[in-house]
This record gives structure tokens, sequence and C-alpha cells, in this order.
């Protein structure tokens, strides 16, 4: 008949708990005897059968919910479903409810209830309310929220235990795994023991939490909680708050040291406490000590026990653990040395392979079992005195320390370094032409130039990368020096893009001698600087999510190097045109016309015309075609000065030529290129036309610049001059220029480029500029004189 006899069902809470169900529980809700978990018990059609153990942590759809009652509303019957249900399992099998750290949000929610509950309790017995006055409707309220804010904060404490009891057994299989791993030889030994001792601390911290949380649901005393806190009413928690549980220590010491320290110190902390209960066991209510306060004193200290004697427990629990793991650690590295023996009787690793592997796991064999021989040491003292202190090299060995990568300094701040002595350095070498820096500021080569200070820069850049290597915080190091790095680079580049265009006397001596690439200082300004980009690649490779910031970096510099130094794809660049206008009355009995070229800037840099060394440097030349194809070109009365044209700005350059067949060019200094390009043909001025006209004095074939004064006639003849007005180029920047043409009675025309209150002959200055007519108004002394353009007008 036995055998017919159903097998007796046994419930797992997930607090760990074990319950037993009997025949007439099946079907009905229930609860947790530790935790109160509430558990819908099932029906033995849901079970297989022989089914005996049922955990919840594999069988969620047996755990219910508890309900909830919105605020203000008025609370309503349960159901019989949802009813607290029968308590399964024998209170004297609860599982070990101490404590090992204490829960602030539970501390608080104790204590409220322990004052509330008290509150209650006085108004009872007719005493007078001090938090909710006298009304027990509110002093009820007040208890409603407590407890509901505590049924919240163990909702999430159970669903916390299920998470890290499913974790911990995901991170048991993981050291199984390694130890399997090391066997067969996947893996080396320093893998392993980096792996497995990761996964140990990982796995003792589960079992602390667990224990803890398992403690925390059982909890209703405040002392035990962590000693009475008086708080206000205002600190009970709203709804949906969520409590913040112990995390994860950094693993800079081994394991067993760490588990034997805290051994120590809870035996050191149980014997305080001890001492302190029996002195509190020796008092007595006297005048200045009531039985309430005494009886307090007494239940802190015994709480305060209870949690040091758990502390022994669980870190005796730990080392017996620990024990377990090395002696299995033996037994892995025994298997290794074997296959690595088979190994080299097979051939298939060489003698000195195998020796030195071999004398590595050897090592690690010895450090195992003397790490086992102190656990036993430590498992066996019940005293602080009795527990053993390791040290030497064994503890350095086991340690294993694991630097966070957000600390420290490293590799990278000593390459930061060696990149700072590098562009502090750079100072002492060529840089500009055959110049030191510091010899150019020593000697104030270029006083009164930015560039007299700005060698300066590689000394004070040098210093500030020396600073931000030693910052502490390893993410902030490479962070700060790539975008050192960037800024520092793009600059760079920018400089010396700069260089060849300015006119200052230091970019005149930076563009003579060797190419700036060749030259030491700026060879070692370039180390410097990719010393510094190295230094952050090294401080940033420990962190994946901030290992982009490199490429990324790199890219920007990249176009931005590009663009500068094509001048953003010529948008930056000087743009000159040229453009020919020209009429046939200046000296007709030559056959002479009077040519005007106009050179017009339309890009973003000056034009410079003239001799220079500047990229933005053109040479301007006038040619002429000859009968054999080949263009001759026409020299200038006077040497040609340099002349610059702003963007947007226009300068004119007045020519008498010959009818033939002419080309006009500004030909880049630099490249030997033609930047701008213009051909024109002057006809054959006819005869009936230059016959018609008024004889003046022979001109020369050669050119006149723009630049030439007229020369002042006698004062007899200042009344035969003549004025005509050309041309008026109105500048973005500068204001009006007027191009004029003066025809004094000695026969020696002029051509003249004038603005607002420039002399034009004599006494005569312009005056006014009407924009809208177009015309140009001299003044002499009271005397008004307009000019209309294309006008010959006689100067009285």
């Amino acid at each position: 008949m036995s055998a017919d006899r159903p097998a007796e069902l046994r419930i797992y809470c997930i607090c760990g708990q074990k319950m037993k169900v009997s025949e007439s529980m099946f079907g009905l809700p229930g609860k947790c005897v530790a935790c109160r978990q509430r558990i819908r018990i099932p029906t033995r059609g849901e079970l297989a059968p022989g089914t005996s153990e049922v955990y919840l942590k594999d069988r969620p759809e047996f755990l219910r919910k508890p309900s909830r009652n919105r605020p203000g509303a008025s609370p309503k019957a349960a159901p019989p479903d949802e009813s607290e249900g029968v308590e399964l399992g024998d209170r004297s099998d609860l599982v070990s409810s101490a404590i090992l750290d204490i829960l602030e949000p539970l501390r608080v929610l104790c204590s409220l209830s322990h004052k509330l509950q008290s509150q209650a309790a006085a108004m009872k017995a007719g005493e007078s309310g001090i938090l909710a006055g006298d009304d027990p409707a509110a002093l009820n309220n007040y208890i409603a929220r407590v407890r509901e804010a505590r049924a919240e904060l163990d909702d999430h404490l159970r669903q916390r235990l299920m998470e890290t009891a499913i974790e911990l057994s995901s991170t048991s299989e993981k050291i199984v795994q390694a130890g399997l791993s090391l066997r067969i030889g996947e893996t080396s030994l320093e893998a392993f023991r980096d792996t497995v001792d990761r996964l140990r601390h990982r796995r003792d911290h589960l079992e602390r939490l667990q224990q803890n949380i398992r403690g925390w649901l059982t909890v209703t005393d405040p002392h035990t909680a962590g000693g009475y806190a008086n708080v206000s009413l205002d600190a009970i928690p709203e709804s949906g708050f969520q409590p913040v549980l112990p995390s994860e220590t950094s693993h800079s010491r081994s394991l067993f040291d760490e588990h034997i320290s805290a051994l120590r110190e809870a035996l050191v902390r149980r014997e305080r406490a001890e001492l302190r209960l029996n002195e509190t066991k020796r008092l007595r209510t006297g005048a200045s000590m009531s039985a309430s306060v005494l009886a307090d004193c007494r239940a802190h200290a015994q709480a305060e026990k209870a949690r040091a004697d758990a502390e022994v427990t669980f870190r005796r629990k730990r080392l017996e653990q620990l024990s377990a793991d090395y002696a299995g650690d033996v037994q892995t590295i025994q298997a290794a040395r074997d296959r690595l023996a088979r190994q080299l009787k097979e051939g298939t690793i060489d003698a000195s392979l195998h020796n030195s592997l071999e004398r590595d796991l050897v090592r690690a064999q010895n450090d195992c079992a003397s790490v086992h021989s102190v656990i036993a040491r430590a498992l066996i003292a019940s005293a602080s005195q009795d527990v053993p202190s390791p040290h030497g090299s064994l503890i350095q060995r086991m340690a294993r320390p694991v630097v966070p990568p957000g600390a420290g300094s490293d590799v990278d701040s000593w390459i930061a370094w060696t990149a700072a002595i590098a562009l502090g350095l750079s100072v002492f070498l060529p840089v500009v032409d055959d110049l030191s820096p510091i010899r150019a500021y020593q000697e104030r080569l270029f006083r009164g130039h930015s560039a007299h200070w700005a060698m300066t820069i590689p000394v004070l850049l040098g210093v500030f990368v020396t600073l931000v290597g030693a910052l502490p915080w390893r993410l902030i190091r490479g962070v700060a020096l790539a975008a050192i790095w960037l800024v520092v680079t793009v600059a760079a580049a920018g400089f010396i893009h700069e260089a060849q265009y300015s006119t200052v006397a230091a970019a005149e001596r930076f563009r003579q001698g060797l190419p700036w690439i060749y030259r030491p200082g700026m060879l070692l300004m370039l180390a410097g600087d990719l010393g510094v980009i190295a230094a952050a690649t090294v401080a940033l490779a420990p962190f994946r999510n901030a290992r982009i910031i490199i490429p990324v970096a790199c890219g920007i510099c990249g176009t931005a190097i590009l663009g500068i130094s094509t001048d953003w794809a010529g948008l930056r660049g000087p743009r000159p045109e040229l453009s020919v206008t020209w009429n046939d009355h200046t000296a007709p009995s030559e056959n002479v016309y009077d040519v005007s070229v106009a050179v017009k800037n339309k890009g973003k840099r000056p034009v410079l015309i003239g001799p220079g060394t500047g990229r933005n440097t053109t040479i301007y030349f006038l040619e002429r075609a000859r009968n054999d194809m080949t263009w001759e070109e026409l020299p200038f009365l006077k040497p040609h000065d340099v002349r610059q044209v702003a963007p947007g700005e226009t300068a004119l350059f007045h020519h008498s030529l010959k009818p033939g067949d002419y080309r006009v060019s500004l030909r880049a200094r630099n490249v030997g290129a033609d930047a701008a390009v213009v051909s024109f043909t002057l006809p054959e001025i006819p005869v009936n036309t230059a016959e018609s006209l008024t004889t003046e004095q022979p001109v020369s074939e050669s050119t006149v610049p723009a630049e030439a004064t007229a020369s002042k006639p006698a004062e007899a003849a200042l009344d035969k001059a003549k004025i005509e007005l050309r041309g008026i180029i109105n500048g973005e920047s500068k204001g009006p220029r007027f191009s004029l043409v003066l025809y004094p009675p000695d026969g020696k025309i002029s051509f003249l480029d004038l603005g607002l209150g420039e002399v034009v002959y004599g006494d005569w200055i312009t005056s006014e500029y009407n924009p809208e007519r177009q015309t140009v108004t001299l003044a002499k002394n009271d005397e008004l004189l307009i000019l209309n353009r294309g006008q010959l007008t006689i100067l009285p």
C-alpha cells in the first residue's frame, strides 16, 4: 500500500525556503513562511507524475502578485483566490534571516511602522496622539501608506532575488566551463585565472546579495533593520520608488585575502557586540533610565551581535567554498600538466615551450595549495587574533589586481610626457629658415609681429600636455589629449598655410630656405604631435564606446587640413579676372589707342601684382603678337611696383597701344601658370577720323602705369589743360575711385587714378561723386566743374 501513496511535495521559494505541502493544501492560495511571497499551490493535475520538488524560480506561474489599492480608495475585500492563503512550511525550518548590510529604505519603513504602531497603542490606551493628533482616521491612513510602501519594497526585492538566483546559477556554470577549457587546452593559464577570479568575485557578491535580500524580506523590527531612526512622516516613500541595493566592489584584492580580513573584522565586531550586550544586561532601571530606553539598548545590542554572527558565518561559508575551489584548481592544473606531458611525448610541442608552460603550472599549483592551507587555518579560528594574516609574494600573485580603466596613470601618460618633451625641445632647432624659435625670440628679429610671441607656443603646449597627462582619470585624459591634438594640428596647418600668403617679414623668412617639412624643428614638432594622438589612442583603448573618438578626430582633422591646403576648393583663394576697354581719340596723329586693363579680384584673398614669394603674388604681362605667331613682351617705362588688389576691388592699368593683337596675363610667380589671361585686337584707325581730331604731342608706344602723377605745367598755360572722365570704380571696402585722363598744354598725357579729395591738376580737386548720374564734381576755391563720362572738358 505504501507504493500507491503519492510522493510528498516540497516547494522551494525564491528566497530559498523549503516548504512541505500536505494533501489538503493542493490548489489553495498560500504564502511563504519566510519572505511572505504569495504562492498558488498547484493541483495534482498540474504536476507530472512522481514530482516531489517544485522550484518557484523555474515555475513563475505559481507566484501570485499582490493586489494594490489606489491612493485614497477604500480597501475592498479580497476575492477568495486572492486571500492571504495558508502558510506553508514550519517556522522551525526557516532559512537564516540575519542581514549583513543595512538597507536604508527598509530601516526607515520599519522605524515608521514601529512609531505608528506605538502611537496606535497609545491612542487605544486613551493617551493623546502626537503624530496625527486625536484623529484615528489620519493615523490609519499613515499606517496604510507605510504598509503599501513596504509591500512595494518587498515586491522589488523578490524580483531582484529571482534575478540574483538565476545569475548566480549562470555564474557557477561559467566557472565550471573555464576549468574545462583549461583542462582541454582551449585557454591559457593566465586567461583561466583572470576569468575564474572575476567570476568568483561576482559569485560571492551575488551570494551576499541573496542572503541580504532573504533577510530584508523577513525583517520587521527597526533594530534588526539597522537601528531605530526617528524620522518624520514626510519620509514615507512615494509610490514607484526604487531602492538602491549594494553594488559589486572592485577586485583590487585577492578573494581569499578579502574574506580572511573580513572574517577578522567580523570577529572583532562580534566581541564588541557581546561586551556591549553583557553591559546592558547588568544595567538596572533607575531614576536616570526608563524601562523602555533600557529595552531599546538591549534590542540594539542584540541586533548588532546578530549581524556580526551572520557576517562571521557568511565569511566562513565563503572561505569553505573558496577552499573547495582551489582544491578543484589543483586538480584542473594537474590535468593540464598531464595534457602537456602527452603533447611533449607526441611531439606536438617542443621542449622549451613545454618547460615554460610546465613551470607556470607548477607555480600556480603550489600557490593554490598554499592558499588552501591558509584558509584551513582561518576556518578553525575562534577569535580575531587567531585568524592568520597572509603576506608576501603569495598575496601579490593571487591578487591579480584589476585596475579600473578610469583611474591611475598608465603607458599613455608616459607617451604624452615624451611628446611634451619633444615639443619643448623643438624651439632650439631651426624652424623659420635657419632660425630656431628661441633664437628669434631672443634676438627680437620679428619685433612688432605676432610671430614674436608665437615662437613660444611649442613650450606652452608642452606644459599643457604634461598637465593633461598627469590627470588621474584615464577616460578624461584620453578625450582631452585627442581634443588637444585635433585643435593644435588644425591650427598648425592653418598657420603654415597662412604663412604662404602673408607679406610680413616673419612669413617671408619662413618661405625661404628648405621646405618647412625638412627643417629639424618642424620634424620634432611633428613627432610631438604624433605622440599626442598616440597617447590618446592608448588611453582610450580600454573603453569600447570611446574608441570611436580617435577615428572621428582623425577624419575631422584630415578634412580640415584638406580644406585649408586647397583654400576650401578655391573658394577662399584669390581669383583675379581681367577685362580690357579702349578708345581711339587719344593721339590720332600717331594712330594710338588709349587702353585700360581692369584687374578685378573676385576671390576672398588679396591679389599681389609685382615681385614677391607668396602664393597670391602674380606678374603682370603685356604682350603683342608678331608675324611669326610668337609674342613680344612690351616693357614698362619704369619698374613695376607691388600693387595689392583687395577682395571685391578693381585695379586699373592704362596703356597707349598701336593697332594690333595683344595679350594681357597675370602669371602666378610660384607656380608659373597663368592665373588670368585676356586677348584683344586693336583695329586700324580710319584716316579721316584721325585728321578730324585735334593734333596732340606724340605719345610713346610704351605703357604708363596708373600710379604715375602729372607734372605741374606752367601757370600761364593753366587755362588750356583738358580733363576726361574715363571710368568709375566703386569698391566694397574703399570709397569710389575715378579713372581720369589729363591733357596738359605741354602734351604729356597723364592717366590718373584718384579718390575723393585728391588733387587733379593745379588747385583742382575731386569734391563730389553722384552715383546716380555717374558724374564727378571738381572744385577749385569757389569754382565747380562737373565731369561726365567720356566727355573732354577744359579746365578754366
